[in-house]
């Protein structure tokens, strides 16, 4: 406060004492906020001011008074330290009748913090537990939950992960009201239309019989560790569905499962009327997919119509999986994660996992992952797409198929692919012959694995995505891997991919095509009511014979052959796309480990646990990394993979990588063009060096093996000169 600051020519501030002064500035300041303060402001105007003219929008100020003195504008704003900006808004809300200053935030409903910490987890927990309903805007949360479960486990992740303890989160009340009004998408049924399952039913039943409490708790706690498992497996494919948009080029995620099929059926009609529901009509069949990858919206999303003539077995399920891979093959990555509907009849056989060991086999993915969701709990996002799907038929009649191409496509919140399944081969036949020959307990297991370990395509399983890979390696003696236990062989030799399957032959009967011809489309009389309808109907009904024909000939490639071509020319792509030296060595920097740390005595690293180094060749198995020593050849280290292994004749075919020590290390060709070919040398398993170690994900030695190396190389050098010496 400056006391004696110039206000007028009649200088009122020094008309109060100092502390007079400190004592109005306090009193305006202990209104506190900046809403009260204004209030103050426009509560002394309206004492010492009136307002003139027509309508009153003048503000005159007649005088201003501080404890009874009379002061001008000036030292009234000096007093009370307010600027003349503020003033000056005062003024005008008082012109505009404003006598009462209301916050700007206060009329609006905003919820607590308690309030929306409790909304995030219960949204988060719903979304990741729940099934999404295909015929209902609705997502069902487990039969065997309640309320008061969730409360309390709210309150004990809080307490546990937040550090927040039950008394400060919201009340049991509360919590039920605001579910209610924010989450009502979100239910517990008191029965399930669908398959439910049968650990849940079984404990929920034990549980309402048990009278004891020590038992009770106990099937409580089964229960509570069987949905935790689930909540676990779904969110393996949550995980794996974000994993594919963020980073396309690692992973692809696709989810396969099909519609109810009474709900897809022509003419399908809103209101049902006696006359009609008992009338034939034309059976769909419509399978979705959702390919979860980096583009707008994060999915991809095929749908899949046929007319029931086709068998709805693992060659319908096969052929359209490669179908939806075929025509994202620009997007193809390195391993492929498919989430597929837990039913032996189309997924979980031996003909599925067969082909998943040829889409490793043939190098199209590097790993192939199949998950399975328990059964009774098998509802997913691709289930919201039936739910959106089935809501709009249930609000427009339909009639032709040009209408429920319509309706598939504008029901959905990314576009929508539609197309009709013309023809299925018959991937079942052309791999039986190859498969091996037992495949016993494959309908347990929910994870099944394919990769290559030592050039082999090998198969691995797991009951959930908690449990350890089996089979697990065991250890003969010398340190040499069983064969048998390095995992399953699903495939006992290769089919030939340019060897084209035969169709699977479609089954006009399923169709009833009597029963149409008799009712479609005379017998429904004035509810279809446009002429081209029925023109459609009529046509369809006497060409129905068609759909039991297979087409004329045989494509000269199909889906494999494609993928195979795909595949190949992206390899090359990434081989030819090579860092310069300097980039290289930046790279090297950033992604290799430090060197050995040293304390005390002194002693030279001889062992390392990513290569081995033992004088025993029985380790070295085809498809592992060798670094081997070759006195012809200038560079070092000489690097390659196994391909093939001649024991009898001690020798191995090597395919050469190129690279250098701290640079990155790429597979090696010769020619170019058509004539180019992998750059493949047989040479003698002796000169082998150590072997079984991974490069970086930049294509980089691991320091560790690098250290091994340098090391290797001088005592090898040494030793050829000593032995010319």
């Amino acid at each position: 406060m400056v006391y004696a600051a110039y206000c007028c020519e009649l200088k009122c501030l020094l008309a109060f004492s100092p502390s007079e002064l400190v004592e109005e500035e306090i009193r305006f300041k202990d209104c506190g906020s900046e809403t009260n303060q204004k209030q103050f402001i426009i509560n002394m105007l309206r004492q010492f001011s009136v307002t003139t003219g027509k309508n009153k929008k003048k503000v005159l100020v007649t005088e201003a008074k501080v404890l009874g003195k009379t002061v001008c504008e000036a030292a009234w704003r000096e007093i009370y330290n307010v600027s003349e900006k503020r003033y000056e808004e005062c003024v005008r809300m008082l012109k505009n009748g404003k006598i009462n200053v209301v916050h700007g935030n206060m009329l609006k409903k905003r919820a607590s913090t308690k309030t929306e910490r409790a909304l995030s987890w219960m949204r988060s927990l719903f979304e990741r537990i729940g099934d999404w309903m295909p015929h209902k805007t609705q997502v069902h949360l487990p039969t065997a939950s309640s309320k008061k479960q969730f409360y309390h486990r709210m309150l004990k992740e809080f307490n546990e992960e937040l550090g927040i303890k039950p008394e400060d989160n919201i009340t049991y009340e509360y919590f039920t009201m605001i579910w209610q009004k924010h989450l009502p998408e979100f239910i517990i049924p008191k029965v399930r239309e669908f398959v439910r399952c049968s650990i849940c039913i079984q404990l929920r039943e034990d549980i309402a019989r048990t009278r004891i409490k020590t038992e009770r708790d106990k099937l409580e706690d089964m229960l509570e560790k069987h949905l935790k498992q689930v909540e676990i497996e779904r969110r393996l494919y949550h995980n794996k569905r974000e994993q594919a948009r963020r980073e396309s080029d690692e992973v692809l995620c696709v989810i396969q499962d099909g519609m109810d099929q009474a709900k897809t059926c022509l003419p399908r009609l809103v209101e049902c009327d006696k006359l009609t529901h008992l009338l034939a009509r034309i059976r769909l069949h419509l399978t979705g997919s959702i390919v979860h990858t980096n583009v707008p919206g994060g999915k991809i999303v095929p749908v899949y119509l046929d007319y029931n003539n086709f068998p709805h077995d693992s060659n319908l399920s096969m052929h359209l999986l490669l179908e939806t891979l075929v025509d994202n093959k620009a997007r193809l990555s390195r391993k492929l994660f498919a989430q597929l509907d837990n039913c032996y009849r189309e997924n979980k056989n031996k003909y599925m996992l067969s082909l998943g060991h040829v889409l490793v086999e043939l190098d199209i993915f590097d790993q192939v992952d199949f998950h399975f969701m328990p059964v009774g709990h098998t509802h997913e996002d691709i289930d919201q797409l039936f739910s959106c799907i089935s809501r709009y038929f249930k609000k427009t009649n339909i009639y032709t198929m040009p209408d429920i191409e319509r309706i598939i496509s504008d029901s959905y919140n990314v576009p929508v692919f539609v197309k009709h399944v013309t023809h299925v081969f018959d991937i079942k036949k052309w791999l039986s012959p190859h498969m091996s020959k037992v495949f016993k307990g494959q309908s347990q297991p929910l994870c099944f694995q394919f990769k290559k370990i030592g050039g082999k395509t090998r198969m691995h399983y797991r009951h959930y995505s908690t449990s350890a890979w089996r089979p697990a390696v065991v250890y003969a003696e010398g340190n040499v891997p069983i064969e048998e236990s390095l995992g399953l062989i699903c495939m006992e030799t290769m089919p030939n991919i340019d060897d084209v399957p035969d169709y699977v032959k479609p089954c006009v009967e399923r169709m009833e095509p009597e029963k149409l011809q008799k009712d479609i489309p005379d017998a429904y009389g004035g509810r279809i009511p446009k002429l081209e309808d029925r023109n459609w109907l009529r046509n369809f009904v006497q060409d129905v014979d068609s759909y039991g024909e297979v087409p004329a000939s045989k494509p000269g490639t199909w889906f494999l052959s494609d993928l195979v071509q795909t595949a190949r020319e992206k390899r090359a792509k990434e081989s030819d796309d090579e860092l310069p030296q300097h980039l290289q060595n930046i790279q090297a920097r950033i992604e290799t480990e430090c060197a050995d740390l040293i304390v005390g005595r002194s002693m030279k690293q001889n062992c390392n646990k990513d290569a081995v180094q033992v004088d025993n060749f029985g380790s070295l198995m085809e498809g592992m990394f060798v670094a081997v020593f070759l006195p012809h050849l200038k560079q070092r280290p000489q690097l390659g993979k196994v391909m093939k292994l001649h024991r009898e004749e001690e020798t191995m075919a090597i395919h050469w990588f190129s690279g250098s020590w701290t640079g990155q290390w790429k597979p090696a060709y010769l020619g170019g063009g058509r004539n180019r070919k992998e750059n493949i040398e047989v040479v003698w398993i002796e000169s082998a060096l150590c072997w079984d170690f991974e490069l970086t994900k930049g294509g980089l030695l691991p320091r560790t093996v690098l250290n091994t190396l340098r090391v290797k190389y001088n005592d090898a050098q040494n030793e050829m000169h000593e032995n010319s010496d």
